[in-house]
């Protein structure tokens, strides 16, 4: 493999010298060589703008599920029973120690147990009704609400069915106006809370989903919910997080089978299978973006097929404009190989120079596009396609030799002595 890009210092010594006649050729008519590249300069312009942007977009979504905090969680919801033979075997339905139970498995990241309701609250404004949600350990970091004031709950507070509440930035706001919320106190469902940290729902860039209604809610120990509001240690939802997304399937059913075996063989839960979700959206994403990949790079080949004729044209003219040269070389001993080389060079340096200005610009309205989006105050990223500026670049090679070979061909063809006579 290595004797094929191996080259002896007269082959490259000549390549250089058509590097340098195609320039001198190139900057002898600059309108004309600058009008030549403009179809190719778009069109690579097209496809590195195009591959980076498609790019940017899967990279946004992706950041967008991170910070949803889902794509790698599962869960159990408590379901009934109806089965006789399921109720004499005393299952309970979930509690907090299945959570214990379940965090012990080696597949299983970290988890939490959920109980929802709506209790009315008041503090120094008016009372309304607000959804509650006890929660268990790392419940607020599972579905990624950010602290903004004071803290989150500690494994402390759920030990001691502590009387403290995390307010979502809503719930802050009806509850005490604009007066600092942290440390205040305030009824809820008849009971007194003292608050000690208020929380702000994930801000998301493409997904079209709207988590302001996190901000609304109460957040408490599940412990105390059990304490103060059910008298029992039922909950609602299990929550698990496994390791990553590819590893949900079989952390899912080493995590049902424990459930299972905890609950004497009885199904009184539903699995709620985020991570599913999450695989068919990105399912559906990546085939809507196949598909703009496929539209868009069909408008930049044709982009570039058009400068590939504005190539062609040029060379044409070059030839007929450089007769008499040609037949003059061909007259003191340079063959039709050597002129065909000559015209190619020139034809392959057009390209590929056109394919660089193409990078670069495609480049710089990449950048334009994040700079226009900050100022709208988007937060969008658009990352230099590689594998686009390879391809745009590959194609502009392409054009130069396809769209060169003919004019090289015609010139080397000339009789130099009716060339000459021209």
């Amino acid at each position: 493999m290595a004797r094929l890009f191996r080259f002896s210092k007269a082959q490259l010594y000549e390549a250089y010298e058509l590097l340098l006649d195609g320039c001198r050729s190139i900057f002898a008519h600059k309108l004309r060589s600058l009008l030549t590249l403009t179809g190719i300069v778009f069109g690579v312009a097209s496809l590195v703008t195009m591959f980076s942007i498609v790019t940017g977009i899967k990279m946004m979504i992706l950041d967008d599920y991170e910070q949803w905090g889902l794509k790698d969680t599962f869960g159990f919801d408590a379901s009934s029973v109806d089965s006789r033979a399921a109720a004499d075997r005393a299952s309970k339905g979930l509690r907090s120690p299945d959570t214990d139970t379940l965090l012990t498995l080696a597949s299983v990241v970290e988890g939490t147990e959920l109980l929802f309701g709506e209790f009315i609250g008041q503090a120094r404004l008016e009372p309304r009704r607000y959804p509650v949600v006890g929660t268990g350990r790392e419940g607020l970091e599972m579905r990624r609400l950010a602290v903004v004031a004071g803290r989150s709950l500690t494994h402390l507070d759920l030990a001691e069915r502590a009387p403290i509440a995390v307010l979502g930035t809503r719930a802050a706001e009806e509850l005490f106006g604009n007066a600092n919320p942290l440390g205040r106190q305030f009824v809820l469902g008849g009971e007194r809370f003292r608050t000690v940290g208020v929380v702000k729902a994930p801000r998301l860039t493409l997904i079209p989903a709207n988590f302001d209604f996190l901000e609304r809610r109460v957040y408490i120990p599940v412990s105390t919910y059990q304490v103060r509001f059910t008298g029992t240690k039922a909950v609602q939802t299990i929550m698990l997080r496994a390791p990553s997304y590819e590893a949900v399937g079989p952390t899912l059913r080493d995590a049902e089978s424990k459930l299972l075996q905890l609950h004497r063989r009885v199904r009184d839960f539903e699995i709620e299978n985020n991570a599913a979700e999450y695989g068919e959206d990105m399912e559906m994403i990546n085939g809507l973006l196949l598909g703009w990949n496929i539209v868009l790079g069909a408008i930049a080949v044709i982009s570039l097929l058009i400068g590939g004729i504005g190539l062609f044209s040029i060379l044409q003219v070059s030839v007929r404009e450089r007769v008499r040269e040609i037949g003059i070389r061909k007259s003191v001993g340079a063959d039709d190989a050597d002129i065909r080389r000559e015209f190619l060079a020139e034809s392959l340096t057009l390209a590929a120079l056109g394919g660089v200005l193409g990078i670069l610009f495609g480049s710089g309205l990449c950048t334009g596009a994040e700079f226009i989006a900050a100022a709208f105050a988007r937060d969008w990223y658009i990352p230099i396609s590689p594998l686009g500026s390879m391809i745009g670049f590959a194609f502009s090679i392409a054009v130069g030799i396809g769209f060169g070979i003919y004019p090289a061909r015609r010139a080397a063809d000339l009789d130099p002595v009716a060339a000459i006579s021209q």
